[in-house]
């Protein structure tokens, strides 16, 4: 069986040898989080290895814990998140942390910090608008479902409102609470988490994802929720798992460094004045060679509602990129009729111009992850964009 109460750690990507009897236990890592991380046999050796991919995080089974770190750097990681969650403003710069799991930590104390904080201020409530069918005569009554359904006089339709703290924002919350209870090895006792939890009793759970904090429109009245709902955001996006699988428990939370990556450039952009040009991000369109096809670019610039620039984002450590990304953003090309820009994390990346069977470029950059200096990485990044903008607006 697994070392007892054993910690592994390794990196996105990598690939760790674990000495393991019981194959029952692998067959669990394998259905369970098998999205997230490969186990593997040994060929004729009683030996397991656990390969990471994109996901950085944490899982345990049983007493033993999992670590997955990100390849860049600890620092440059905290920035990425906190850039994309909007929580520069609020945590100190001078924070350091060893893991991805005591990253994970810190910012669940902090969101149990600003829940309790909330708490004790009051939850947001305002009226909220309820029709159903009661026992009982509360509000008005809908006279016309009275009337088609007069044989059954035990229950009226009734309209009412109900000053209830039972509002999205709390809502959000709430989920994003249920979801930190998946994070596995943590210091924090799982009895403070269920006391917060607890006490908002009053709030209904919902099946609610990061992108609807976006629909929470701030006032005075719910302005205090920022921070909470920022960090909300960041547990919302995240996987986090948690089951009994053949008696044996297994929690897991994920980060899916792909779609961090997208976030944080995008969030880049749109820190950045455009003038005249409108950033869309992951639209779809029907692909004009094959109509029954999707494609989906990350980034459009536009103007006029017309494509001027198609940028597409790779979280891959490369020095050049892959055949099958250069046919991908050649297809993007034909059916924008647009220059192309490949963004990876590395300065490894060379960067280059390709002239394209169609006439246009598409030209490879980077914005380096593992910079010291990742904010006047950032600037550089914004630089080399316009001048490929300019470079094009010249030629054309």
């Amino acid at each position: 069986m697994f070392d007892n109460q054993r910690t592994y750690s390794f990196k996105e990507y990598e690939t760790i040898e674990i000495q393991e009897e019981n194959s029952h236990k692998i067959q669990i890592i394998e259905e369970s989080f098998g999205d997230y991380v490969k186990p593997y046999r040994h060929l004729f050796e009683n030996k397991y290895s656990l390969e990471a991919s994109h996901f950085v995080g944490c899982f345990s089974v049983e007493e033993n814990q999992f670590q997955i770190n990100p390849k860049i750097n600890m620092s440059s990681f905290f920035y990425v998140i906190s850039k994309v969650y909007d929580l520069v403003r609020y945590i100190e710069k001078t924070v350091e942390f060893s893991s991805a799991s005591k990253l994970i930590e810190h910012l669940l104390k902090m969101l149990l910090k600003e829940a309790e904080r909330l708490l004790r201020q009051g939850l947001f409530s305002r009226y909220t608008a309820y029709q159903e069918w009661l026992n009982m005569i509360r509000g008005k009554v809908i006279m016309k479902s009275l009337v088609n359904h007069f044989w059954d006089p035990s229950q009226l339709e009734c309209a009412y409102h109900e000053y209830s703290p039972n509002v999205l924002e709390n809502q959000l919350v709430l989920k994003a609470l249920i979801n930190a209870q998946k994070i596995p090895a943590i210091t924090i006792t799982p009895a403070r988490i269920n006391s917060v939890i607890n006490k908002l009793w009053a709030v209904e759970e919902k099946d609610l994802k990061g992108k609807d904090v976006d629909k929470v429109i701030f006032n005075k009245l719910n302005n205090r929720y920022k921070t909470a709902l920022a960090l909300s955001k960041f547990f919302l996006d995240n996987i986090g798992l948690k089951n009994e699988t053949q008696g044996t428990q297994i929690k897991g939370f994920f980060i899916d460094m792909n779609k961090l990556f997208e976030k944080y450039i995008e969030r880049v952009l749109d820190n950045e004045d455009w003038e005249n040009i409108e950033i869309k991000k992951q639209s779809s369109e029907s692909f004009a060679r094959l109509p029954e096809f999707t494609i989906r670019p990350d980034i459009r610039f536009t103007e006029n509602d017309a494509t001027t620039m198609i940028l597409d984002i790779k979280y891959k450590k490369t020095t050049k990129p892959a055949q099958v990304d250069l046919y991908q953003m050649n297809a993007y090309s034909d059916h924008f009729s647009s220059d192309v820009v490949l963004v990876y994390p590395s300065s490894n990346t060379m960067e280059k111009e390709y002239r394209l069977p169609n006439g246009h470029s598409l030209y490879i950059t980077y914005l380096d992850l593992n910079s010291p200096q990742i904010e006047n990485e950032e600037f550089a990044f914004i630089k080399r964009i316009k001048s490929i903008m300019d470079e094009h607006a010249e030629l054309t």
